[in-house]
């Protein structure tokens, strides 16, 4: 029996899952510019030509791999996407936050990494700049109305302070306390537990 569009496109889906998967194993294991597309292709089971067939290049696979990183992060993030932090969405997210980290840590080591090159920053910033912006934006609303002095510097600071906590989360986890860091900002920013 022939396959519908619908189960093509789910194919579709599976095989860029598989594609993102092994590139960033390899990009985690080897780096960047020191994985070719063939070693790739290789390691997900396919030719390289059928690999350009889901990526047009290697930069675009790596975007796409940021992209999906990130967008894993935002998804706990403003959950309801009202672009209104409630308290229970800010410590829904710090909860989250170190989970990601810890599930998809080869990703994090390979962002922090990327974004220390400069030849591979350029490719990299413009989207992590439209996700950072809107983080930043919505947590100064929600700094705003806890009535806190420069709300906008707070955000910032706020975000400047996770990217740190992440960073050594990453390198040290066992050295890490989490919940006692979770609670630390909680306290600090008097979230109510409902």
């Amino acid at each position: 029996m022939p396959r519908t569009p619908e189960q093509y496109e789910q194919i579709r889906k599976e095989k860029k899952l598989v594609i993102c998967e092994t590139a960033l194993e390899l990009f985690a294991q080897n780096g960047y510019h020191a994985t070719p597309i063939s070693q790739i292709a290789k390691k997900a089971n396919m030719s390289k030509g059928l690999l350009y067939n889901y990526f047009e290049s290697k930069e675009e696979l790596l975007t796409n791999i940021i992209d999906n990183g990130f967008n894993e992060l935002i998804d706990n993030f403003d959950l309801n996407k009202d672009n209104i932090l409630t308290d229970e969405e800010f410590e829904y997210f710090l909860h989250s936050l170190f989970k990601i980290l810890d599930s998809r840590r080869s990703f994090w080591k390979l962002y922090f990494s990327l974004m220390l090159q400069i030849s591979i920053a350029p490719l990299i910033e413009p989207r992590v700049k439209v996700w950072y912006d809107m983080l930043i934006s919505i947590l100064e609303d929600f700094f705003k109305k806890r009535n806190i002095k420069n709300p906008r510097t707070e955000a910032l600071t706020f975000g400047a302070m996770l990217d740190g906590l992440s960073f050594d989360y990453i390198i040290n986890p066992d050295m890490f306390p989490v919940n006692d860091v979770v609670n630390h900002i909680i306290d600090k920013y008097q979230i109510k537990n409902q």
